[in-house]
């Protein structure tokens, strides 16, 4: 009765005017109560009603809902309704409109009907419901959510966003169901859209909650091109997916946080994530995986958390393409301590970017069969730095799984530019490499903790705790070459049936200051041409310490210098080399090298060969394939003194 009594109070007062003085924003001391947006849109203000008029909304819809607010009457208003700060009057055919008072540049969710009520259950997964019946077991739970549907909120307050806006979602939880009989929708985009604040109340306060079946269409959350200086901080996205793709041939079920890209010529520049809970889960991962033949094309499922996506123009066709003139790179972009928890997809994509940041994220229970940081084809300047990110295995196929980090370029005359990977903790199960880089020049990876907690059972791909090696064969299609490699300082632990360190340089390299410990192999280096320095190096406990292979192919016949290293319990050899080359354009030398402990010291073989002041002791046999060789060697027993010792806390 009372809400009845005030809106018919505002009625009254639109009906006959108070004054008619020239447009300003009203007295506060005039104001109406009105219940609803509703309610607001259907008072009798038209364009001749130029009162000084306020009205105070109780509630977007409902009671509590967050959404009210007041609004004062502008006679000479046009701007368009927006259904959450411009509200124009049914029955108005001309100027005036309800404007929201609200501080300048802030568009609130709540103000466009957004309720945070959604509930999220953590069920069972049931492969009937949640992947059509292809996946028979998944390890994690599913996310069902439940609550008020917030799409048409979301997308009428972000196309309100204009330059230089704050875009605001409040503390709670926002179910968004959109969806779309199209093959691919985003929920907010925007091109040519600069200055934009995207912000919440903390990562785990304020979430957009999404439970996709992403069977017949893709979605992202933001589809950005073309922007400069947009800053996404402080809240959260559940991001559900569930489904699988049925139109053969057809990329489907894809899903991603936010698509960062650049038309030909265009900028995109300085788009930043930093403060933000990202979870982008599909039981199909973000690649099934080609061992599973009942998924009709396994690149079908591509969930991706954040992408940032250059143009390169038309796509080298070839290994000796160069780049096209018409490419054009996402510059200055940062991803900064965010957490991604069970991203079960590419949590980070970055193709074609100039001086991207990722620093200070954590990823946890990262799967499928694709990489937590991919950054593939013509990086410049990237920085991959105190990260913490731990992959599981693929339930796809259940044999290979793609790199933790990846810094790569598989095809193209062009290479990674300024790349260092530094100070990150790398978590791996599986036959997973920890770090990986192809088609880079001059890469940098250095002060990083790589450790598998569950090693695979070995397969025949060449997969490393830090794995550095070119695309193609060196010397046939010469695509994603390695060039003059620094891996230095990392700690390397439990991989079996692998390699610790493995680097395959086109030209000059170090590897210097690494502490291994694997089953296998625990540095295997080669390079083509130029000097390969292995120095500094700790390892123990391993198949074979220090391999320099200089077989086949031939072409690995570059200058190798081996020195000062420390080599423990290896049960092949400490150091070890392979036959090849040749044998006269090149050196090798081992020198001031200490191996303890192992079923042969080293291999000891060839003229061409330098052996100088290298120690044994308490090796089964300190030598083998022993020729006329010409060295000088000093035999040292140093008692029973620890080479080095580490264990690990996980």
């Amino acid at each position: 009765m009372k809400n009845k009594i005030l809106i018919l109070l505002l009625i009254l007062a639109t009906c006959f005017p108070l004054s008619a003085s020239a447009q300003t924003k009203p007295s506060i001391l005039q104001i109406e109560p009105i219940a609803t947006i509703a309610a607001l849109r259907a008072t009798g203000a038209t364009a001749s009603t130029t009162d000084e008029l306020w009205a105070n909304v109780v509630a977007y819809s409902s009671i509590g809902d967050g959404g009210g607010g007041n609004f004062y009457w502008d006679y000479t208003s046009t701007a368009a309704d927006n259904a959450g700060t411009i509200i124009n009057p049914t029955i108005n055919t001309g100027n005036g409109r309800w404007i929201r008072d609200c501080p300048t540049g802030v568009i609130n969710v709540a103000d466009f009907g957004a309720v945070g009520d959604a509930v999220i259950a953590s069920v069972a997964y049931n492969p009937a419901t949640h992947s059509g019946g292809v996946v028979g077991s998944y390890p994690y739970s599913i996310h069902e959510m439940t609550g008020t549907d917030n799409s048409t909120a979301f997308e009428n307050a972000w196309n309100a966003v204009g330059d230089g806006d704050t875009f605001y979602i409040p503390a709670g939880n926002y179910l968004i169901t959109s969806s779309s009989t199209t093959q691919t929708f985003s929920l907010m985009d925007a091109s040519d859209l600069h200055n934009v604040s995207v912000k919440g109340d903390g990562m785990y306060s304020s979430k957009i909650c999404l439970y996709q079946d992403l069977t017949t269409y893709s979605m992202w959350v933001w589809y950005l091109k073309d922007c400069t200086n947009i800053t996404f901080k402080d809240f959260g996205v559940d991001f559900q997916g569930i489904g699988y793709p049925t139109d053969s041939g057809t990329p489907q079920c894809r899903g991603a946080i936010a698509h960062v890209g650049v038309t030909s010529g265009g900028v995109t520049d300085s788009i930043d994530f930093r403060d933000c809970y990202f979870r982008l889960n599909h039981p199909l991962g973000s690649y099934f995986g080609s061992g599973d033949t009942s998924v009709p094309d396994d690149d079908l499922c591509k969930l991706i958390g954040i992408t940032l996506y250059g143009d390169y123009g038309s796509a080298p066709a070839a290994a000796t393409n160069d780049l096209d003139p018409s490419a054009t790179a996402v510059t200055n972009c940062s991803v900064v301590d965010c957490i991604f928890d069970e991203t079960q997809a590419r949590t980070i994509w970055c193709w074609m970017t100039e001086g991207t940041a990722i620093l200070g994220n954590k990823s946890y229970k990262g799967g499928g069969v694709k990489p937590n940081s991919r950054n593939l084809h013509y990086n410049k300047n990237i920085i991959i730095q105190d990260n913490y990110f731990e992959a599981e295995p693929s339930w796809g196929d259940g044999v290979t799984s793609a790199p933790v980090i990846a810094v790569s370029s598989n095809n193209g005359n062009y290479v990674n530019t300024g790349v260092s990977v530094s100070n990150n903790r790398v978590r791996t199960k599986g036959n997973t490499s920890g770090i990986y880089m192809t088609g880079c020049s001059s890469p940098i990876i250095k002060d990083n903790y790589v450790y598998s907690v569950d090693p695979g059972p070995g397969s025949s791909f060449v997969y490393a705790g830090v794995l550095v090696k070119e695309y193609n064969p060196i010397g046939s299609a010469n695509a994603g070459l390695v060039i003059n490699p620094t891996v230095y300082n990392n700690l390397v632990v439990n991989y079996k049936n692998s390699y610790g360190v493995f680097v395959s340089a086109a030209s000059d390299g170090i590897i210097a200051n690494n502490i291994v410990s694997v089953a296998s192999f625990s540095i295997f280096a080669r390079c083509a041409t130029g000097t390969l320095l292995i120095c500094d190096n700790r390892v123990n406990s391993g198949g074979t310490g220090i391999y320099v292979a200089r077989g086949a192919p031939s072409v690995f016949d570059a200058e190798y210098c081996v020195g000062r290293n420390l080599v423990s319990t290896m049960a092949v050899r400490g150091l070890d080399y392979s036959f090849g080359g040749s044998g006269s354009a090149s050196a090798m030398i081992f020198e001031s090298n200490s191996v303890s402990n192992c079923a042969v010291g080293m291999r000891y073989a060839t003229k061409t060969h330098m052996y100088i002041r290298n120690t044994m002791r308490d090796n089964a046999a300190d030598f083998s394939d022993m020729t006329s060789a010409t060295a000088e060697l000093t035999a040292v027993n140093f008692g029973s003194q620890t080479i080095w010792g580490f264990e690990a806390d996980y």
